[in-house]
This record gives C-alpha cells, structure tokens and sequence, in this order.
C-alpha cells in the first residue's frame, strides 16, 4: 500500500493492455467487415438511405480528426469506449447508449491532431443531453476553434435539427433520469472549476472534502433549477456554469 505498486497491481495493468490490445483489433476486423459490406451492398445497386450516414458524410474527411464514444464521460474506462470511429459511426453508437445502465454521461467527441509529433487532443462535442462548443478550462490553443472541430459541429448541429440524436434534440426539464443527468454534468463541470481554483492557489486550504463535495451537488441542483428554463441552443452551457461556478466556490472557499 502506501503508494507502492504490488504484483497484483501489475498483473491487474498487465490484463488490462492485454484485453485493449485484443478489443482493439476485433474494432479493426468489425471494420473491415463492414467495410465490405457496404462494397457489396454499393455493388448491388444499394447505395444506402441510412440518415445518420447520409447527415454526417464528409464532417471526417480531413486529416488528423476521428471521433470517440464513452458510456461515461467522467471514467471512459468504467463503460463501454470506441475510439477511431468516423462521425456517424460515433453518432450511432452514442444513440444506442442506455443511460439507465450505468446512469453515468455518456459523451461523443473529436481527437485532433493540432501538432505533429504531439498528441492529439479529446474533446467531448456531446455530453449527455448537451453540445459542448468550448472547453470548461481556456486552453492554447483551442481545439474547440479548429475549422475541423467547427465543421464536425456543424454537421452534429444539421443531425440533431433533423432529429437524428434524440438525447440532444428533445430534452425535458421534468423528466427525472435527464434531470439526473444534467446533475452529474453540472458536478463534473463545477468540480473542474474547483480544481481549477484550487491548482491556482484561489481555494483555502484545510477543507472538508466531504462538505466540498456536498456544496458542488446542491450547487448543481440550484443551477438546474435557476436554468430550467434557458434555452441551451442559445446561451453557451460551459460558459454560464463555469461562471456560476466560480463565484459560488470563491464566495464559500475563496482565500480571502
């Protein structure tokens, strides 16, 4: 204990890289099974009418962008997780995603490819019934503003007038597993932006983290309720929580 890694720990590691390895080249052979069924079906005459294909063709045609799937945004390794996926692809394993499984927040996002020889950045586009258009944290550079980012987004945004991503495109205040939903997203968020301020040394130290922790939740539900009727398409989430966030945090914990 105390830090130090044990043999169990290394043989738990060990299985973990070896279960990934495997899972990764059965995604590899799934790929180009279906890649040539869709060969077959285009040979036949059927040039496919799925809607979800159709909407997002040509968002991952550039180089240096692909799309991933978590079941849990805040522990990708606790769910189900696909990476290397093409914008569709995403997008329809994200619809197949059930909430009451885990009742974790689910995400579809981008890896991209900004710098050569670095590696690429994860962002969520979509996390749970919201679409995130800038990160919580301000980065250099952002990958939020990268026209490959902004083009994927774009077509996430036709999809979801076309209906096409259900979760996203009719939420409901009232119903009680979104509105669960939301909570956990406003804490994930908020408890970035304690650690933010704490990292920033603007957070007293000697805190209770069990008193922390029950003020980030009931703050959460306040700005669910204080929010219930913001029109997300129109105002910038990140933007408004992390700002809710700040002043609420600094106000209970701020140095002084």
């Amino acid at each position: 204990m105390n830090g130090m890694i044990t043999n169990y720990d290394r043989e738990f590691y060990n299985n973990v890289s070896v279960i990934k390895k495997q899972m990764m080249e059965i995604n590899q052979s799934l790929k180009t099974i279906a890649g040539s069924c869709r060969n077959t079906e285009m040979k036949n005459g059927n040039t496919g009418t799925d809607p979800v294909e159709n909407a997002g063709k040509d968002a991952d045609m550039d180089t240096g962008i692909s799309f991933y799937v978590a079941e849990s945004s805040e522990f990708p390794s606790m769910g189900e997780y696909a990476e290397g996926l093409t914008l569709e692809e995403a997008v329809r394993k994200f619809n197949r995603i059930d909430p009451e499984r885990m009742h974790a927040i689910p995400a579809l996002g981008a890896a991209v490819r900004i710098e050569e020889g670095h590696a690429d950045h994860q962002i969520d586009l979509i996390r749970g019934s919201r679409v995130i258009t800038s990160p919580v944290i301000e980065t250099r550079p952002d990958p939020y503003e990268d026209p490959r980012v902004r083009k994927a987004l774009d077509k996430i945004a036709e999809m979801i007038g076309k209906g096409l991503i259900p979760r996203v495109s009719a939420p409901k205040v009232h119903d009680r597993s979104l509105f669960f939903e939301r909570i956990l997203e406003d804490v994930f968020d908020m408890t970035q932006m304690f650690d933010y301020l704490n990292v920033h040394g603007k957070i007293s130290e000697c805190l209770d983290s069990r008193e922390v922790c029950g003020s980030i939740v009931q703050m959460a539900k306040d700005f669910e309720r204080e929010h219930k009727n913001t029109d997300w398409s129109d105002a910038d989430y990140i933007e408004t929580v992390c700002t809710y966030a700040e002043n609420r945090l600094l106000g209970l914990y701020g140095k002084d």
